[in-house]
């Protein structure tokens, strides 16, 4: 008797343990796991501030620079030299447009254009109305210097005329216009 149960003494101890190692083991398991997304989550947390931080340092800088080259636009425009300019540049949006596109206007045929504070209102007689948005995009990529204009003088206005094959146009900002 004395012997079985030493035996069943070694062997509930064996059972003891291996269950306490079990537990160890789990335990272990799973502060591995807490830990592992707790680090996942500091830097993912780190990261989105990072990027935050970035995107808003960015910004600004981009920001008051372009407000520093409006300027600099500004004091180095009268409304004589947009309107030129600005005729040169709706030139240069149409021979692109008709590049990609065709004609932009019937022959003998206008178009009104009118910047507005965050919009472009173009109307007229168009060759193909189904590329009016085209242009118009094409355009705002094209021209820069309505904003400028609109802050010296407030009112930005274009046309643009079709004669045997041959483009005018007439620019007027203010009470200055020009003609290419």
């Amino acid at each position: 008797m004395a012997c079985e149960t030493i035996l069943v003494g070694k062997k509930f101890g064996r059972d003891f343990m291996n269950h306490e190692n079990e537990k160890r083991k789990y335990i272990l398991i799973t502060c591995i796991i807490i830990s592992t997304i707790s680090v996942l989550a500091c830097v993912a947390v780190v990261l989105f501030v990072f990027v935050l931080d970035i995107d808003f340092n960015g910004s600004k800088a981009k920001n008051s620079h372009n407000e520093d080259m409006e300027y600099a636009a500004d004091s180095y425009y009268d409304s004589a030299k947009l309107a030129d300019e600005l005729a040169q540049q709706i030139q240069t949006a149409i021979t692109d447009y008709e590049t990609d596109y065709d004609m932009l206007c019937n022959d003998y045929g206008t178009i009104e254009i009118e910047w507005e504070e965050d919009d472009i209102n173009i109307m007229g007689d168009f060759y193909n109305e189904a590329y009016i948005d085209e242009f118009e995009d094409i355009l705002e990529d094209t021209t820069d210097l309505p904003k400028t204009a609109r802050r010296i003088d407030g009112n930005v206005r274009a046309i643009i005329e079709l004669n045997d094959g041959i483009y005018t146009i007439y620019t007027y900002i203010g009470d200055e216009s020009a003609v290419r």
